[in-house]
């Protein structure tokens, strides 16, 4: 995969240092950045990361949509803002109203991110239509709350998107949206456990995932449970507590590997302006990071890679 990785013989030793590389590395101004081709897997969305992988590419994934000041979390103008800036995942929350529709919201209720009040699972859609979503600065925007379906199909040859299936939401619903919106090849279904994968495979056996796998106990366990290898993004979790070590074992087996940036990392770089702790992590060996500073963790990035000569020689995979 990346060719930035550590080898396996010296990735446990250098996660002892891990945090003293990030933090000691230096501040550099946020590039422009180019303008690249869109992530556009022909198959399997967690084959295609892997070849990303493989020719030194290491993702960004866009929490939450691509959320910054004026373009609220879960928007579709958000997600459409974030893809315009550069080539990225897009990560976000799947919901259901009182009458069955797919939408997206983190929260269960209103009032943080919508000018509405009240629980989402009291409205319908038709109720949801004059509703209006707040930035994360709490500023009113003029966009509504999206549908599923509007944001699969609009993602289509633009992005992959990571759709994090909120509690009480039927896994078999979303695959069957992600089947109906033909976006088989453009979505990543978020599993929390192994029984949401296999529920979503009942309805489509060629779905992707990404999934936590921290140990070759649970990859094992996905194995019996028969989850294919090559449609598992493995999440290895916040990178508070980096699984480096693991990284190399993923990269042994063509698995992708995932971790998230929020907490310690991202609110470092807050504090420090320390925006070389992204390409610390890069170097690593973590195949995508999840990022809520997804533009400054891009432009962070793109002079350490060759996004293009990736994106060229995956083409088509």
């Amino acid at each position: 995969m990346s060719t930035f990785r550590f080898s396996r013989s010296v990735a446990s030793a250098a996660s002892t240092v891990f945090f003293a590389l990030i933090f000691a590395a230096g501040c550099s101004p946020a590039e422009e950045a180019a303008v690249t081709p869109p992530l556009d897997p022909a198959n399997s969305p967690a084959e295609y990361i892997a070849c990303l992988a493989d020719e030194g590419a290491t993702l960004i994934s866009a929490h939450r949509g691509g959320k910054h000041t004026g373009f609220p979390e879960n928007a579709l103008e958000s997600m459409q803002e974030a893809v315009a800036y550069g080539p990225m995942l897009l990560e976000m929350d799947v919901r259901e109203t009182a009458d069955g529709h797919l939408i997206l919201l983190h929260d269960d209720t209103l009032e943080r991110t919508t000018t509405g009040e009240g629980n989402l699972a009291d409205f319908s859609l038709a109720e949801l239509a004059d509703v209006r979503l707040k930035d994360e600065g709490g500023a009113v925007t003029s966009f509504s709350i999206p549908t599923l379906e509007e944001v699969l199909l609009w993602s289509k040859d633009r992005a992959i998107v990571q759709l994090d299936i909120k509690r009480g939401v039927d896994y078999a619903k979303v695959a069957q949206a992600v089947v109906d919106a033909d976006a088989v090849d453009s979505a990543l279904i978020i599993a929390y456990q192994i029984e949401d994968a296999v529920t979503a495979l009942g309805v489509e056996p060629g779905l992707s995932f990404s999934i936590q796998i921290t140990s070759e106990e649970e990859l094992t366990e996905l194995d019996a449970a028969g989850v294919p290898r090559d449609q598992i993004v493995a999440w290895t979790g916040v990178l508070d507590t980096p699984e480096m070590a693991f990284w190399a074992t993923l990269e042994e087996f063509g698995i992708a590997s995932s971790a998230g940036a929020q907490g310690a990392l991202e609110r470092q770089i807050g504090d420090k302006g320390d925006t070389q702790a992204y390409v610390a992590v890069a170097q690593s060996g973590v195949d995508v990071i999840a990022a809520g500073k997804y533009r400054l963790a891009f432009d962070t990035l793109t002079p350490t890679q060759d996004l293009d000569a990736a994106l060229a020689a995956c083409a088509g995979k």
